[in-house]
């Protein structure tokens, strides 16, 4: 045999020129590295490239739902729920449905108070630009602005009115219409108010009654587009670079570029691709000025309007380029490292091999040996290769639970899904399975905030497994352990019925509460009978950690509750989560606690999924931020690291913290409001009084003069007043006129009539019985007693 082994060292070495051995050896291994590096580089630029287009349609599109979602919620489903509610009055209150059926001539009292219940809806909708109620008998418009009604003039002679019922007669039932010359017709002199330049009306028919005397009317919500526009500005995301609104017509209702108002959208370049287009939502590139751009589109919920964003993609391609340069750079750096590894282990790899040719080489040229010698030389080898098994050996049981633990991972994640390569496997690493079935565990360990929680976190997890494997390791079962994604994963191979794993686990919790401080929650896999399979069950036992979130007061949450949760195609009821969201929107504290609540009490006794519960939370979060972001309330500065409401929300544990937290950002929210109202309230009362006293001496001077010159309704005005200064306006200004009449009398030798038509009051009577109530004089007794102390 040694012979044999000489004879083909020497062939070898004949055929082998060992100078240009290295050479050869160096060339083979740059080629291949820089091939390797070539092909991954391509195949890198391809693939992030088109990862950037996706990324960029698929960002562009969820900023663009985001939008609609926001402005059909917060503008038109707003305007609809007006409307819907003004709808209802107009048939349960009384002077509201008075005109409908009867003639203005019988009774013109009631329209005053039509009048103050539309102002009092603008009042708290102050986003609207009017609000108007149309009654077909008499032509009568009762609006936010005037009351108009062809009792008296010609329909043609009054061109508001007009307007109107031209609008009205030709909509629907409920129709959406947008007018960019709005100002051009009504901006004249005579206007007290600004009138919009361009504005949106939504009609709403109220129908008559065939045969009776009912005519019906409608409903008119007026909404400025530069209102609009604005809202619109402050709600969408910066990322978005250009947003049009229009109609199924192509008529464009809003456009972050103002001069394209009035215009449509087929006089752009994409226009007649999304108007022609069959799908209510979708996206495409188009070459826009040259620049590629992403276009997407998606229909309104509410109407006939289609919300259309447009993102170019100079910065992607940027990024592509970019991209390009550091392939290149990393391909080359690659090159020349693999090139200086190259000839460090071509190095190493020809000594050996050139050494072990030349002895062999050496040794077939000395014919003289004799056998013994040629037995010493193959007795020497074969010690040499016992010693090396041996220390390979010796490291392969150092590295044993490194490799056990390997393979448990692998059997846990699916990896290893052939059952012959799991046996061999198991054979190598003698671990043995006895029982028929497995099942798994997911044990959550939560950590510590001291200084030394690591320490005590991973000491916590090494008592816990102490714990798990002397319940578990019994003579019907055996249980063994690993780390899986920052778990305590535990494989149960079993030959009794699961109740009595359920008591074993009790039994853990005990244990764990007496021989350990850190909380756990331990979730259960379903059964299996392959080992394969162990991968199946140990994702439901993943999955039951996160309904920890749900029930943070549990120690073990069985695989039949994750199981019925997760069957269940039961979405939560939407009703509670918008009756959260009005109240929050109306500023009702009490009421938006109590619908939280109730929401949240939903959320967790019934039978919804992980993914239902967490997407219901996320609106949620996303409706407080929209209203907070809508009122202009500032960031919450006592928050983390300045974090918005969807990275904290990320950071919670459970859903009771979720309550905690959310109610206390709302609180703030409230608290925040009340103070803004109430510098607001303030400074309207100081200006009505120092009106009220620059125009004490004017007979004009009213509660309505005084509040059309602060540009609101006089019941607004009564009402703030009386909560700021504690007393009524009339109360308030007929004290200021009588204490100016006082001033009067005694520094002036006016009569006393013409102080009481200086005053403003209708006569010299009533004046000096008002005179007489507040100071117990009348004004001549005043004037007589005190004008000599006065001189």
């Amino acid at each position: 045999m040694p012979g044999h082994i000489l004879d083909s060292c020497s062939k070898f070495r004949k055929n082998i020129r060992f100078k240009s051995f290295l050479p050869k050896l160096l060339i083979s291994y740059i080629v291949v590295i820089a091939f390797c590096i070539c092909s991954m580089a391509a195949l890198s630029y391809r693939l992030v490239s088109e990862n950037i287009k996706d990324q960029a349609i698929k960002s562009n599109n969820r900023l663009l739902d985001q939008f609609r979602n926001t402005v059909d919620s917060l503008i038109l489903g707003s305007i609809d729920e007006l409307s819907l509610r003004m709808l209802q009055d107009s048939k349960n209150i009384s002077y509201i449905s008075y005109y409908f059926s009867n003639s203005l001539e019988e009774n013109m009292y009631d329209t005053a108070n039509v009048s103050k219940y539309i102002d009092m809806l603008k009042s708290v909708n102050p986003m609207l630009s009017s609000l108007c109620i149309y009654y077909e008998r008499d032509n009568l418009l009762i609006s936010s602005e005037s009351i108009r009604h062809t009792l008296y003039d010609d329909l043609s002679v009054q061109k508001d009115l007009l307007y109107y019922s031209d609008l009205i007669h030709e909509s629907g039932s409920t129709s959406w219409y947008v007018n960019h010359s709005f100002g051009k017709t009504f901006n004249t002199s005579q206007s007290f108010t600004p009138v919009p330049q361009s504005i949106i009306h939504m009609v709403r028919r109220i129908q008559g009654i065939p045969g009776s005397r009912n005519e019906g009317g409608a409903i008119v919500i007026s909404l400025d587009e530069q209102v609009f526009y604005n809202i619109i500005k402050k709600t969408a995301a910066q990322d978005l670079d250009m947003i049009i609104i229009c109609n199924s017509r192509g008529e464009v209702v809003s456009h972050t570029d103002k001069a394209s108002l009035g215009s449509n959208l087929s006089e752009l370049e994409f226009g007649n691709r999304i108007l022609h287009s069959s799908e209510s939502s979708g996206h495409f590139i188009e070459g826009i000025s040259g620049v590629p751009s992403v276009v997407s589109f998606s229909s309104s919920g509410y109407n006939d309007w289609i919300y259309i964003t447009v993102t170019p993609m100079e910065k992607y391609q940027a990024a592509t380029g970019f991209l390009i340069k550091i392939i290149l750079l990393v391909a080359l750096t690659s090159i020349l490292f693999g090139l200086l590894i190259s000839l460090f282990y071509a190095f190493r790899l020809s000594n050996p091999l050139k050494k072990l040719v030349e002895f062999c080489g050496g040794i077939n040229k000395n014919t003289g040996i004799k056998p013994q010698n040629e037995y010493n030389l193959i007795q020497s080898t074969i010690k040499n290769l016992s010693e090396n098994m041996k220390e390979q050996e010796k490291k392969f049981f150092d590295v044993l639970p490194v490799l056990k633990d390997n393979f448990l991972q692998s059997i846990l994640s699916g990896s290893s899904s052939d059952i012959d390569e799991i046996r061999a496997r198991m054979q190598l690493l003698d671990i043995r399975f006895p029982y028929e079935s497995f099942c798994t565990l997911a044990v959550k360990i939560q950590k510590t905030h001291s200084k030394d929680s690591l320490r005590i976190y991973e000491y916590e997890k090494i008592s816990i497994a102490a714990i798990l494997e002397k319940l578990l390791n019994t003579e019907d079962s055996m249980c063994l352990h690993c780390e899986k994604d920052g778990n305590l994963a535990v494989i149960i191979n079993f030959d009794s019925v699961s109740e009595e794993i359920y008591t074993l686990l009790d039994s853990c919790a005990d244990n764990n509460e007496r021989e350990t401080t850190a909380k756990i929650c331990i979730s259960l896999g379903k059964t299996v009978e392959d080992i394969s399979k162990i991968n199946e069950s140990y994702g439901w036992a993943a999955l039951g950690l996160k309904y920890s979130f749900i029930f943070p007061e549990r120690y073990i949450i069985p695989f039949k509750d994750i199981q019925n949760r997760e069957e269940s195609h039961t979405c939560p009821d939407r009703i509670l989560l918008t009756s959260m969201a009005n109240s929050l929107r109306k500023q009702n504290l009490n009421e938006t606690l109590d619908n939280l609540h109730m929401l949240l009490f939903t959320l967790k006794n019934g039978e919804y999924s992980m993914n239902h519960v967490m997407e219901t939370l996320s609106v949620c979060v996303t409706i407080v931020e929209e209203v907070a972001l809508n009122l202009n309330l500032p960031h919450n500065s006592d928050s983390e690291d300045s974090d918005d409401l969807k990275r904290q929300f990320g950071k919670i544990d459970n859903i009771t913290g979720f309550e905690a937290w959310i109610m206390d950002q709302i609180r703030t929210m409230f608290s925040y409001i009340d103070n803004i109202h109430s510098d607001i309230n303030r400074e309207l009362v100081n200006k009505a009084i120092e009106y009220i006293k620059n125009n004490i001496q004017n007979r004009q001077l009213s509660q309505q003069s005084v509040a059309s010159a602060l540009h609101m309704s006089p019941s607004s005005l009564s009402r703030i007043f009386k909560a700021e200064t504690g007393i009524t306006f009339l109360d308030y200004v007929t004290n200021l006129k009588l204490d100016f009449s006082k001033e009067l009398l005694l520094g002036t030798s006016l009569r006393i009539d013409e102080i009481s038509t200086m005053m403003g009051y209708s006569t010299s009577q009533y004046f000096i019985s008002r005179f007489k109530i507040k100071y117990n004089y009348t004004p001549k007794e005043y004037r007589y007693k005190f004008a000599s102390i006065a001189e």
